[in-house]
């Protein structure tokens, strides 16, 4: 970890990281990254697992990829070049010499427990290579499961991360206008017109008169006790400056009143629409 040497047990006191002791970071210095899993990770993970309920050893993997910064360090004592493009046997020769910007990311995300060792169900986003990957593992669109490979009792399940979904779908809508549904081979064309008036509102950059104008709209009472608190407070800072203390007194009380107008009128537009949309 690089920085100030007060950050690590700062952080580790706080409990914001589950970070590793600087006595185990001295320890294991040494170490370096390989490509894929050592032997020594899978045979650790035998020995926790053995033990564990039938309950407890079901998950999920998600994939992602990393952007990160393109840099290539030398390691003297190896005599090797780490930074450059590394899928161990997979990697193409041109890409060999190519610096790497991208890394895979893995989230092992257990259903239940902390440990969990059966990969039920494999999320990652629309990207294409992903879809090329549920191809090749023979996803279509009347299965979203395979065989699981260590299993061939179970199946293993293929899905596209929620929010990714929604993201798609909004920029389909935005580009083509309309959605056409997969049922009937196809030919079953929606065209939702409150979904383009949406678009269109959202593509139009709202003024601050417009917002203004929004906001009045939608709940005239509130800005008006606004309105109403301010002149009251000029009011009575203004008498006071005159040392008319008597119209000060009215003014502050009209203030009070002002405001109790305000957060009533700002609450009961929130009941209204809450009712409304119910």
């Amino acid at each position: 970890m690089k920085g100030h040497a007060c950050t690590l047990p700062k952080l580790r006191r706080e409990n914001k990281l589950p970070l590793p002791s600087k006595r185990t970071l001295n320890r294991d210095r040494a170490m370096r990254a390989e490509c894929g899993f050592g032997d020594n990770i899978f045979k650790l993970l035998g020995l926790k697992g053995k033990d564990l309920d039938e309950s407890d050893r079901h998950s999920c993997l998600l994939l992602d990829e990393m952007q990160l910064d393109a840099t290539v360090t030398f390691l003297a004592d190896e005599k090797s070049v780490i930074g450059l493009g590394d899928r161990g046997k997979y990697t193409p020769s041109e890409d060999r010499t190519k610096q790497g910007d991208h890394g895979l990311v893995l989230m092992f995300q257990p259903f239940k427990g902390q440990w969990g060792f059966c990969v039920d169900v494999v999320t990652t986003d629309g990207a294409q290579w992903n879809r090329a990957m549920w191809r090749l593992s023979g996803v279509n669109l009347q299965s979203s499961s395979t065989e699981h490979p260590s299993n061939p009792d179970q199946r293993l399940w293929f899905c596209s991360d929620f929010p990714h979904l929604v993201k798609t779908l909004w920029n389909r809508v935005v580009s083509s206008k309309k959605l056409d549904s997969q049922a009937n081979g196809g030919d079953d064309e929606y065209d939702w017109m409150h979904i383009q008036a949406e678009i269109e509102r959202s593509q139009l950059a709202e003024t601050g008169g417009n917002r203004i104008t929004r906001i009045f709209m939608t709940n005239p009472f509130v800005p008006i006790g606004c309105m109403a608190t301010v002149a009251a407070l000029v009011l009575g800072l203004k008498n006071f400056y005159h040392g008319n203390h008597r119209n000060q007194q009215l003014m502050m009380r009209a203030r009070v009143g002002a405001q109790g107008f305000t957060i009533a009128a700002l609450m009961g537009g929130v009941f209204y629409h809450a009712f409304k949309a119910a």
